[in-house]
């Protein structure tokens, strides 16, 4: 898996939208969606959870971002972002998974960047 950093406004934005649509619809609702997801890392979690993944199986990926970022090829600071980013994901399956509050989802992750947190 090669993993591609992105905005991290737009990457919430969107696990935020996930859970909404997870809480109103149901998880087989975003089904489609995640086909379309561009963050594969994400798309991977979701497809798990769309699977009914436990929690004890979803500490496992909690695993895998220690290791992918130990074996990335890059400068330290771009390894820092990358595994900020995948800790972030990483969370926000597991606030979806215990079925959290959009809105406290979304405070949770803009936690992982305080300078660009608003509500």
């Amino acid at each position: 898996m090669r993993y591609i950093y992105e905005e991290p406004k737009e990457l919430i934005e969107r696990i935020v939208d996930y859970s909404i649509s997870i809480k109103k619809e149901g998880i087989l609702s975003i089904d489609d969606k995640i086909e379309k997801e561009p963050n594969q890392f994400l798309k991977i979690l979701l497809y798990q959870l769309s699977e009914n993944i436990s929690p004890d199986r979803l500490k496992r990926y909690k695993r895998f971002i220690k290791y992918y970022t130990e074996e990335l090829k890059c400068s330290k600071k771009k390894k820092y972002k990358i595994k900020k980013q995948l800790k972030m994901t990483y969370h926000s399956i597991k606030l979806i998974q215990e079925e959290e509050p959009s809105h406290q989802i979304k405070e949770a992750l803009y936690m992982f960047y305080p300078k660009i947190y608003t509500i």
